[in-house]
């Protein structure tokens, strides 16, 4: 019995790869994908809308005319669509969301009404972020460490900027690069034996942006569904594929969420 156990790891260790082409039923979907966060940031907060693929290598699509409205039990925002980039739409004034309201977003298009709605909650302080030498040879650096991916009491996602492009005696071809950290309240088992992911290398000299949002708990599960299927993809325990998580009502695609946000900026050394 044993030698069976080996022997059928063996093959399926070292058996072989078929390229397989999927093929998708093309469907017209009548909804609407939402991209939409507000924060605390005093600006002209953003709502991106587009229409749904088939297909994940498909253009994106901007979903344009709609009218858009985000308000409180005191206010009422609107939204108008920028006439450079269609689908994106800025509110018509600049405001701060503020921690414990509750926040409500009303989409109308195609003739359709999609609702959500979204309580901020408060952002706790910064981890010190760590970063590494490459190799002792050459002068590049990576990202040691952000944060936990995991902590019962906390979620948040972190979003670096990583900028060298100001340096210049560099050659690089890319100078720029922008990468996500989570921490989740939960650790799934796709998350633990998913693929490593590729470093980004950046010189000394370059500037971080760091920027971190406190999630709400609806937010946060529409990103644990959509790192299942991208980035948590293709280790030993995938999950069935499926539709991402949404708190957009009447069949919308996406999410909405309020989130305190905080910034800081660090200079490698």
């Amino acid at each position: 019995m044993r030698k069976l156990f080996l022997i059928l790891l063996i093959i399926t260790l070292f058996s072989c790869e078929k390229q397989t082409n999927w093929t998708t039923d093309k469907t017209n979907f009548n909804t609407v994908v939402v991209e939409a966060i507000i924060t605390n940031e005093n600006k002209n907060q953003e709502v991106k809308l587009s229409k749904p693929r088939n297909d994940i290598n498909e253009e994106i699509l901007p979903a344009s005319g709609a009218s858009i409205k985000i308000y409180d039990d005191d206010n009422v925002y609107y939204f108008s669509e920028k006439d450079t980039e269609h689908g994106t739409y800025l509110s018509n004034n600049k405001f701060i969301a503020v921690v414990g309201k509750t926040y409500y977003l009303e989409i109308n298009y195609n003739g359709k009404i999609y609702l959500a709605k979204s309580q901020m909650i408060p952002v706790k302080p910064f981890y010190p972020l760590t970063y590494s030498k490459v190799d002792s040879i050459s002068n590049y650096y990576k990202i040691a460490w952000v944060a936990n991916t995991y902590d019962l009491n906390e979620q948040a996602m972190y979003e670096l900027e990583i900028d060298w492009s100001h340096i210049s005696n560099n050659s690089d071809t890319i100078k720029k690069a922008k990468v996500f950290y989570y921490t989740l309240n939960t650790i799934d088992v796709s998350q633990a034996f998913s693929p490593e992911l590729e470093d980004i290398q950046f010189p000394k000299g370059s500037i971080i942006i760091e920027k971190k949002y406190s999630l709400t708990d609806d937010y946060a599960d529409y990103i644990r569904s959509m790192l299942a299927e991208t980035r948590w993809r293709g280790g030993f325990f995938d999950e069935a594929q499926g539709n991402l998580i949404t708190n957009i009502d009447n069949g919308g695609l996406g999410y909405f969420s309020a989130c305190s946000v905080i910034t800081r900026t660090i200079v490698v050394e």
